[in-house]
């Protein structure tokens, strides 16, 4: 069983990002295709299992899900304790894109 799941699409960038993200972090992971092209975040199912607003990427890790890429690259920093601010200079200087 993978440690974090990743709800994504190969035509996302945001998703691409995260599952850089991963891939370069080396932890155990799994991607989870959306058909988001045909609609699958619309289905009220999908809505209420993976995320109330239809957003992707979503990562499920430790009973949470997250949406948002910025937000989920910032917590696995934290977790990973890879690829993240050295200083709190830093970590604002990533939270505004300079």
């Amino acid at each position: 069983m993978s440690d974090f799941k990743l709800h994504c699409f190969a035509l996302s960038g945001n998703s691409y990002k995260v599952a850089l993200f991963l891939a370069l972090a080396g932890v155990n992971w799994e991607g989870i295709f959306v058909d988001y092209l045909n609609g699958e975040t619309q289905n009220a199912d999908w809505r209420e299992r993976i995320h109330e607003q239809g957003e992707v990427p979503v990562l499920e890790h430790a009973g949470a899900r997250i949406s948002q890429s910025g937000i989920i690259l910032d917590y696995l920093s934290d977790v990973t304790e890879k690829f993240g601010p050295r200083t709190s200079e830093e970590r604002r200087e990533i939270a505004i894109g300079a």
